[in-house]
C-alpha cells in the first residue's frame, strides 16, 4: 500500500512539474527534427498536416518532408521565393517577379501542376478548397483562379489592401483602401454592424476552438482594438461576434485544414487548440482541447492539424499531440 501511494505521489508530482514547464497536460506528444543545418537559412515554412511539411531554404530551394523528416521533394530555383502556402499535398510558391507556381507533392507524384505570372508584385496568395486560389496584388487587385487546374485567373475585386480566406465557410473578407470591410461572395452578406465598422488595418483567419458554437471565423484588427467576426452558413450572413478577443492578435495562426487547429499567445502564454493528430479524421470542429505550449527560445510557430511546427533560422521541429 505504501509503495502504491509513493508511486501515486511521484506521478502527481511529475504532472505538476510538466504543467509548470509548459508541456502538454496528460496527452502524450511526438517530436521530430525535420531539418537542421547551421550553414543554411530557413526562409519560410509551411504545412497543414503532419504528412506534408514545406521548407524554403536560402530563399531559393524548396523542400517537402513528411513528419519524420523523410524528404519527398526538392527543387532549386533561380529566382527568390517570397511566400509559401500549403493545402494538404499542394504547395503554392510566390516569387519576387510576380509569378506563382503550384506543385503537387504526395506519395505518388511530385510535379508542377500550374504556373502563372502577374504584371505586378504579389502581396498575398492563398490556396483554397475546391481547387481554387486567390492572389492579392500590390496595386489592390484581387484575383481568383477559374476551373480546377489553376491555369486561369480572373479579377474579382479592386482597391483591396488586405484579404483573408476561411476554409470552413469558404468566404473571402476584404479590406478596402478606406479601412472598410467587404465580403467577396455572392452568397454571404455583411451585417449592418460590420458595414459600419471602419479603420480596419488587417483581417485574419481566426477559427477559435474555445467557442465552437460562436462560429468565429475572422479577426479584424484595427488601430487600437480587435474584433471577432462570425459566419452563419444557415442565415448566409457575416456578423460581429459578441466574443471579445483576449489573445495577442499578431500571434494567432490557424491551420488550413478541416477541422482546424489554432495557436496563439494569451497573457504571455502560448496555446494550441484543436484536434490531436489521432482525431484529425473526425469532422465537425467540436474539439475543446487546449494545450499550453512550451516554445523554445528564439523559435516561431506555424500551426498544423494536430500540432505545431517550431522553427528558427536554421532548424525546423514538429510537435504532434497524441
Amino acid at each position: 500500500m505504501r509503495k502504491y501511494l509513493t508511486i501515486l505521489c511521484l506521478s502527481c508530482f511529475l504532472c505538476i512539474l510538466l504543467s509548470s514547464s509548459g508541456c502538454f497536460f496528460i496527452r502524450g506528444t511526438e517530436r521530430y527534427t525535420v531539418f537542421s543545418d547551421p550553414d543554411r537559412n530557413v526562409s519560410l515554412v509551411g504545412g497543414t498536416e503532419s504528412v506534408s511539411l514545406g521548407i524554403v531554404i536560402d530563399d531559393k530551394e524548396f523542400l517537402v518532408f513528411d513528419k519524420g523528416g523523410n524528404e519527398r521533394f526538392r527543387k532549386i530555383f533561380q529566382k527568390r521565393i517570397i511566400q509559401l502556402d500549403m493545402l494538404y499535398y499542394l504547395s503554392l510558391l510566390v516569387f519576387e517577379d510576380g509569378s506563382i507556381e503550384i506543385y503537387s507533392c504526395d506519395d505518388k507524384q511530385n510535379e508542377l501542376i500550374s504556373e502563372y505570372s502577374f504584371e505586378t508584385g504579389i502581396v498575398k496568395a492563398e490556396l483554397m478548397r475546391k481547387s481554387s486560389a486567390i492572389v492579392l496584388l500590390d496595386n489592390g487587385e484581387l484575383w481568383k483562379s477559374a476551373g480546377d487546374d489553376y491555369s486561369e485567373f480572373n479579377l474579382i475585386e479592386s482597391g483591396v489592401v488586405d484579404c483573408s480566406y476561411s476554409i470552413s465557410s469558404g468566404t473571402i473578407l476584404c479590406i478596402n483602401e478606406g479601412g472598410d470591410l467587404k465580403c467577396s461572395s455572392n452568397r454571404y452578406k455583411l451585417s449592418p454592424e460590420l458595414q459600419s465598422l471602419s479603420g480596419v488595418k488587417e483581417i485574419k483567419d481566426a477559427y477559435y476552438y474555445s467557442d465552437p458554437d460562436k462560429k468565429i471565423r475572422y479577426m479584424a484588427i484595427c488601430e487600437s482594438e480587435s474584433y471577432f467576426i462570425s459566419v452563419d452558413s444557415d442565415a448566409d450572413k457575416v456578423y460581429l461576434s459578441d466574443v471579445t478577443p483576449v489573445l495577442d492578435p499578431e500571434t494567432l495562426d490557424v491551420s488550413k485544414t478541416i477541422s482546424e487547429g489554432v495557436s496563439y499567445r494569451e497573457n504571455g502564454k502560448y496555446y494550441y487548440e484543436g484536434p490531436s493528430k489521432n482525431e484529425r479524421d473526425y469532422y465537425g470542429g467540436r474539439y475543446k482541447n487546449r494545450f499550453q505550449l512550451s516554445v523554445p527560445e528564439g523559435y516561431s510557430i506555424h500551426t498544423i492539424l494536430g500540432g505545431v511546427i517550431f522553427y528558427n533560422d536554421h532548424e525546423v521541429k514538429v510537435l504532434l499531440i497524441n
